[in-house]
Parts: C-alpha cells; structure tokens; sequence
C-alpha cells in the first residue's frame, strides 16, 4: 500500500475561524511570547498563561471542522492509501472531524499537566481557574500539555520514524504551514517520494524548489487537488532531493539548508541513521 505523510500546520484550521498563532493577523500580535509560550518562564507567568490558553480553548470549541479536516479524516483506514498524519496544530478539529491516528507534534490545548506529579487531563473547552492539581493537590504546577517554545518535542521521534520509511512511490505533503517551527522545506529536501506543498501564501522559510507540485490553495480546497495529483502520480518513483549546491544558494538568498545551529541539529537528528551495536 503506498504510503502517505501529512505535515499540517495553523493553515489547516484558519478557514474553521481558528487564528494562526503568526502573521499580521495572528494570535501572537498584542501578546508576549515570552510569557505565554516559552517554557523556561512559563512558571513565573501561570495566570497569563491560564487567562491566554483558557481563550484559545473557548475559540476553538466554537469552531467547526472544515472540508479539509473531513477528507483527511476519511482517508485513515483507506484501502487505498495508508495515511500517517502530523500536525503541529494544538486544537481538536480533526479529531471532531473522525480522525482518531492523527499525532500532535505539540500537544493539544485539550489537556492539562501537572508538573509535579505527571497527572494529565483532558478538560475539554472549558475554562480552568483553579490551579490546584485535582491529583496532588499541589498548587500553581499546573500547565497547557502542549510544547512551550525551547522545549523537547517527543512526538518528533515518531515523525523521524515515519519520514525514515518513505519510498520513492509514497508522498510527502505540507499544507497550511510557514516552516517557522519545523523547516519542512529543508525536510522535503531529504526525503524521497512526491513531495507536495499546499498553502495559498508564499513563505520566506519554505523553498518551493524542494516540491515537485505546489498548490496555491486554502486547505479545504487545496486538499482535494492534493489527493488528485496524489493519485495521478501512482505508479511513477521520485528519488530523494538533494542539498543546494553553493552556486544554487548564492543565487536563491537565504533559503538554504540548515539556515541555523538549531535547525541543523534538528535535520540532524531527525534523519540520522541507527548506528550498529558496538561489540
């Protein structure tokens, strides 16, 4: 069965009414990342955290999935595809659209983790006041189980695991992110399979160049032409990409690979190879 990665971002749900946490528009603007998503302050700030994330869950639980939520929810348990989704998004949409493999990168706004004791709890949309740990009974440990900016992000390892095992004839698509977080451009560049990227804006840290189709689409009509070219392409191979050669980055600016230290120990880690046993 030919295989199929998603790598979802913001993009996906901002036709929901779900606001992007960048751009001119987004969730960000009139807030202090420093103090809403950053894990080493994350503690001296709570009640901000609590009042910020508290509106994010509200918004989200009036949303609705959109068609792009449903077709991608439809295609787990395809016999025509197997589909391994990923999604950098922290809200429940597709999982109210009938998905239920769907891995999140970085958490979901859905639950809540006590530090102290580990307990995590799924609290729905609703808004938490109290800070107390219903477990411990330890006060002010409680937080968003989604990951704060310069945290370890443990789901990586499944999506290494999955971008490791793609073949020439499976497809990679990206839809609705601007490689801010996760550079899927320089992924692209790594891994074999048709590679398809789908958002209707143009973003400075994607190279479109990495891509074999480029669809300028919002996601709830740019994911109906994925899955055409998805299946116009069955049957041909496309070997892995490659890394700009330095003639090809001096000509294209700033979109080479592994554009800081951080980045490149990410390409690092996530294609690096098991190395055999030691004797």
């Amino acid at each position: 069965m030919r295989k199929v990665v998603v790598i979802s971002g913001a993009g996906l749900s901002v036709e929901s009414g779900v606001q992007a946490f960048r751009g001119k528009e987004g969730l960000w603007c009139g807030h202090d990342i420093a103090k809403v998503a950053t894990g080493s302050t994350w503690l001296a700030n709570a009640v901000e955290i609590r009042d910020f994330y508290n509106a994010r869950r509200y918004e989200i639980g009036r949303a609705e999935p959109n068609a792009a939520h449903h077709l991608l929810a439809g295609l787990e348990g395809s016999e025509e595809f197997g589909l391994l989704h990923f999604t950098q998004n922290v809200d429940d949409l597709l999982e109210r659209a009938g998905a239920a493999e769907v891995v999140h990168l970085h958490g979901s706004i859905r639950r809540l983790r006590c530090e102290m004791c580990g307990q995590v709890r799924d609290v729905g949309h609703r808004r938490i006041q109290s800070a107390i740990c219903p477990t411990c009974r330890t006060k002010g440990f409680v937080r968003p189980d989604i990951v704060f900016m310069g945290e370890h992000a443990p789901e990586y390892a499944r999506l290494r695991s999955a971008l490791q095992s793609l073949g020439e004839e499976d497809a990679l698509v990206v839809i609705g992110t601007s490689g801010s977080v996760l550079s899927v451009g320089e992924i692209a560049k790594h891994v074999p399979g048709f590679r398809i990227l789908c958002d209707p804006n143009p973003s400075a840290e994607i190279d479109p160049r990495a891509f074999h189709e480029v669809v300028r689409l919002p996601a709830s009509e740019g994911m109906a032409k994925v899955l055409d070219l998805i299946r116009a392409s069955a049957g041909s191979r496309f070997p892995a990409g490659r890394w700009a050669t330095a003639e090809e980055e001096a000509a294209s600016g700033p979109m080479g690979p592994a554009r800081s230290g951080r980045m490149a120990a990410l390409l690092a880690w996530l294609f690096r190879r098991p190395q055999p046993a030691q004797c």
